[in-house]
């Protein structure tokens, strides 16, 4: 049994994870979202975007992927939208 179980996963590939999506969400909940899936949080980094201080404006992978479940999902947290300087 244990062999074909191998030989299933080696052809097959191994178990796959569907990416949440998490735009919009503080960082927080797309945290604990993301965790919920088995996934782990990679890079979080700033960004400018028509979104509250704080919600994920962009992830990468997208959602609706299916991935690894060792891989990280990286965000992009707004700032705010970017001001633009005054005449």
């Amino acid at each position: 049994m244990a062999r074909v179980l191998l030989v299933a996963v080696l052809l097959f590939g191994g178990p796959v994870v569907d990416v949440p999506n998490v735009v919009g969400l503080s960082y927080e909940q797309a945290k604990t979202r993301i965790n919920d899936r088995g996934l782990q949080v990679g890079n979080v980094e700033p960004g400018y975007c028509n979104r509250p201080v704080g919600a994920v404006c962009r992830q990468n992978p997208q959602a609706g992927r299916k991935v690894d479940p060792t891989e990280v999902i990286h965000l992009i947290v707004s700032r705010g939208p970017k001001r633009q300087p005054e005449p």
